[in-house]
């Protein structure tokens, strides 16, 4: 079984942070809340401190609870992992 796991990342070279948001069995889920997230975070990147902490504490409340946006901004993307029954 292949588990479809939505990324969050921001930062850059070596202060770059990434975490699982969510995992589904379900392409079409991962997809379209890859979609939605990427959509609320598209603009981050020129937002200032206030206004990051507020988007961010948002999204914690709603989609996603490890989300962190920094001044480098944030965009989530999908992994694929292949699931194996013992």
């Amino acid at each position: 079984m292949i588990v479809y796991i939505v990324v969050g990342n921001t930062g850059e070279y070596d202060d770059r942070y990434a975490w699982n948001a969510k995992a589904f069995s379900s392409k079409e889920k991962a997809d379209s809340l890859c979609e939605a997230l990427n959509v609320l975070v598209k603009d981050s990147k020129g937002l200032d401190w206030d206004e990051r902490d507020k988007l961010m504490e948002s999204i914690q409340q709603s989609l996603d609870p490890m989300c962190s946006i920094d001044y480098t901004g944030t965009y989530y993307n999908i992994e694929q992992l292949e699931v194996e029954d013992e």
